[in-house]
């Protein structure tokens, strides 16, 4: 089960999973201004129901700012809800928890051999995402072979880079790992075999890094080489951690328009009604999105186009919905009373048209755009394939390069109103 954030009143920030990662749901930024217990509604605009993205920029990790930013609020301030997080529509399905079940049980599963558990242990650490020679620093320090000037067989390890007392603020800051402080362990292998236990993957991956940081930083010192303070190296694994995992996936930004000969031309709607079409486009690298709407009449001359960049969700359809919303409100504000919207995500168009919006983990945005639908005397919402959408992925795209928000009336920029100009039935 996780959190979908309405209001923020009923989350804690520290005790809670309310991050949309599979990998890790948990803050794991060194956060110590924040008190225990207090809630995500201290990091909302209660005015404006967004993100205050200055202060959380300020206080968190730098991925996770970036996750937090992304996860899409409404206006509304809605009640917190709790979903089911194993499907994409947030709906429990005997599939899911099977699927739950068994992964539970092969975890805990106990091998039939003394060499097993270490097997398991070795094989995981060799699976975390960081980069090889943390790796093989874990696996020196597990083998106590890191070398050191004392050798005091397994404890040495263990104190340089965990039990030292002047390291104690470094693992204070993060707050999960004070349920080991008090657990009594004779070998850094001993502390990473219970961190290794964890399902959350990034906890694994912050702790071995904040340990490579600590072990090179003892080194630079040893030889009279600058060191940083020992309260930013929490932040520096996570900043490390963060551009290493971004590296390892490949580039899906896609900002090239598609060759006019491939196009499909757009249908213009009934007379006397608009047609808004939407559409959303992934800056993966930049950790951005952008949103792009253009409306047009019955002859098809345009009416209002607009684009603008919004941080990273965490799912394609999440961005969608931000889209759908977002045309509903431009078609609103400029004054349209009849208007057909269209998009090429048959996920949001369903869940719009059916109200099928509680369980999903972007339904407060699905119900947003079903209110701003009653304001206009008629208002269709249907599904058409990205052929016919080329315009507004054009917009999309296009919100790379402007940042913020550009709005257009009666006319579009130059590199897009060549496009709408064949994309016309």
């Amino acid at each position: 089960m996780v959190w979908r954030i309405g209001n923020g009143r009923s989350i804690r920030i520290k005790e809670d999973k309310w991050l949309p990662l599979k990998a890790n749901r948990s803050i794991v930024s060194p956060i110590p201004t924040i008190e225990p217990g207090a809630r995500v509604n201290i990091l909302i605009k209660a005015e404006t129901g967004e993100w205050n993205t200055p202060e959380i920029q300020r206080l968190f990790l730098p991925h996770e700012a970036a996750t937090i930013c992304g996860i899409p609020l409404s206006a509304r301030l809605p009640q917190d809800r709790i979903i089911w997080g194993l499907t994409p529509s947030g709906t429990f399905t005997t599939k899911s928890a099977y699927k739950l079940l068994v992964s539970h049980a092969s975890t805990n599963l106990a091998g039939t051999s003394s060499l097993a558990p270490q097997n398991k242990f070795w094989n995981d650490l060799w699976k975390l995402r960081v980069p090889n020679k943390i790796k093989h620093f874990a696996w020196r320090a597990c083998n106590s072979s890191l070398p050191t000037m004392v050798n005091l067989q397994h404890r040495h390890e263990l104190h340089a880079l965990w039990a030292c007392s002047k390291l104690a603020e470094v693992w204070r800051s993060l707050n999960w790992t004070q349920q080991a402080a008090d657990v009594q362990v004779s070998s850094f292998q001993d502390l990473m075999e219970m961190f290794m236990q964890t399902d959350e993957d990034y906890r694994k991956e912050i702790f071995i890094t904040v340990a490579w940081l600590l072990w090179n930083r003892r080194n630079a010192s040893r030889v009279g080489r600058p060191t940083q303070p020992l309260h930013k190296i929490t932040q520096m694994a996570g900043s490390y951690l963060q551009e290493f995992l971004n590296a390892q996936e490949p580039a899906r930004d896609n900002i090239e328009p598609t060759p006019i000969q491939q196009l499909q031309q757009w249908r213009p709607p009934d007379a006397h009604f608009f047609k808004a079409n939407f559409d959303a486009a992934v800056f993966k690298s930049e950790n951005l999105a952008g949103l792009g709407v253009v409306i047009r009449d019955w002859r098809g001359e345009a009416i209002g186009a607009l684009t603008t960049s919004v941080p990273l969700a965490q799912t394609v359809a999440e961005l969608e919905a931000l889209a759908c919303r977002r045309a509903v409100q431009f078609a609103r504000e400029i004054g349209l009373t009849q208007v057909m919207f269209e998009g090429d995500s048959s996920t949001v168009i369903q869940a719009v048209q059916e109200g099928s919006s509680n369980v999903l983990p972007y339904g407060h945005v699905i119900e947003d755009i079903r209110m701003l639908a009653l304001e206009f005397q008629s208002s269709v919402f249907t599904h058409v394939s990205r052929a016919y959408n080329v315009v507004a992925d054009a917009l999309a795209k296009k919100a790379k390069t402007c940042r913020g928000t550009q709005v257009w009336l009666e006319e579009l920029p130059e590199d897009i109103a060549s496009l709408a100009g064949f994309d016309v039935h």
